[in-house]
């Protein structure tokens, strides 16, 4: 007779017991899907890239040379033929960092789209105008540019103000010359070579440029010194850095750090290794001729930071080549400190 009550009683007990587990299984189901990623789980980061291996080196370096797993991060690279396109999908919303240069956060910062850059990886931009070996008349300055077609990574890229600011001291306007689009390394080349263009501003595309054209005339450069103060009147120019949101990094501040530690690490292996040891980590798909790579690996190695950090005068002159191209830049008061951070970079 006291055996059925105790059974009776049990089996509510039981019930309440595999009730409550079934419902915080649920709840942790929930909140797995809802953040995307377990404990435990590497941390995804969707960074937009333009194709140029070696304008964004610490970028392409730092999967093969185990620097992202090191931080806990899964690094999804999409690649673009420009960097503008590369920011634009940051704002977006389809990356969450772009490789880009820093020019691009001042200009969608005054656009009301604000941008920070976290780590500056070039103090030099390493562009060059050089002219086509089939430019269709004879060209021997800059002045002479004018009425004939000049390429251009992108309208609207670094390459475009480089080149209007160039213009602008020459006594011309970008209205002047004929802009062509002429996207990566790779296609760049082969614009001028072919004669597309009269000239063009180019980046690595350069050093594959002088390998085929041994007489190539170089109108202006900015990948030394030298050339940096006499085309831009600046010991130092920051140039492709890494850009997200401004609130994305304010709530994501703990990746942003990750990510700017792995980069970082790329810059101290540049600067601690020969230009071939370097070149052996660059993945196989970016590689084209060895003595070429050999010798762009060369020209670039020199141009990385060493702790990429953001210095406040050498902002101000990126502002002032800007202002020559964009009238919103020329007219802002931005305080270029809502441009760029150092706060996530290690000490």
């Amino acid at each position: 007779m006291i055996a059925a009550p105790q059974l009776e009683n049990r089996a509510p007990d039981a019930f309440l017991v595999w009730y409550w587990i079934a419902l915080l299984g649920l709840v942790a189901a929930y909140a797995v899907s809802a953040c995307g990623s377990r404990p435990g789980d590497p941390i995804r980061i969707r960074l937009a890239v333009a194709r140029s291996p070696f304008t964004y080196l610490p970028v392409y370096l730092a999967e093969p040379l185990g620097y992202y797993q090191a931080e806990g991060l899964a690094v999804e690279i999409s690649e673009f033929a420009g960097g503008s396109q590369s920011v634009q999908s940051v704002i977006g919303g389809s990356a969450d960092v772009a490789a880009g240069f820093y020019e691009h956060a001042i200009e969608t910062t005054v656009a009301g789209k604000p941008l920070q850059a976290f780590v500056t990886m070039l103090r030099y931009p390493g562009m060059a105008l050089v002219v086509s070996p089939r430019a269709s008349r004879a060209i021997e300055q800059i002045a002479d540019l004018k009425g004939l077609r000049v390429g251009v990574g992108t309208p609207g890229s670094p390459t475009h103000f480089y080149l209007n600011y160039l213009l602008s001291q020459h006594g011309l306007t970008g209205d002047d010359v004929g802009v062509v689009a002429i996207g990566a390394p790779a296609t760049a080349a082969v614009a001028v070579e072919a004669g597309k263009v009269d000239a063009a501003v180019v980046g690595a595309a350069m050093i594959v440029l002088r390998q085929r054209v041994p007489q190539l005339r170089v109108l202006a450069e900015s990948f030394s010194p030298d050339g940096v103060r006499q085309t831009l009147g600046a010991d130092e120019y920051p140039g492709a850095a890494l850009l997200a949101k401004a609130d994305w990094l304010e709530s994501h501040a703990d990746s942003g750090r990750r990510m700017a530690r792995a980069i970082v690490r790329s810059l101290h292996y540049i600067q601690a290794h020969q230009p071939d040891e370097i070149l052996q980590q660059l993945p196989a798909m970016y590689r084209t001729d060895p003595e070429t790579d050999l010798a762009t690996m060369r020209a670039f190695k020199p141009l990385f930071s060493i702790d990429g950090r953001m210095v406040a005068e050498t902002a101000n002159v990126v502002r002032r080549v800007l202002a020559i191209s964009l009238g919103d830049v020329r007219g802002s008061q931005l305080d270029l400190q809502r441009t760029y951070t150092n706060a996530l970079l290690p000490d």
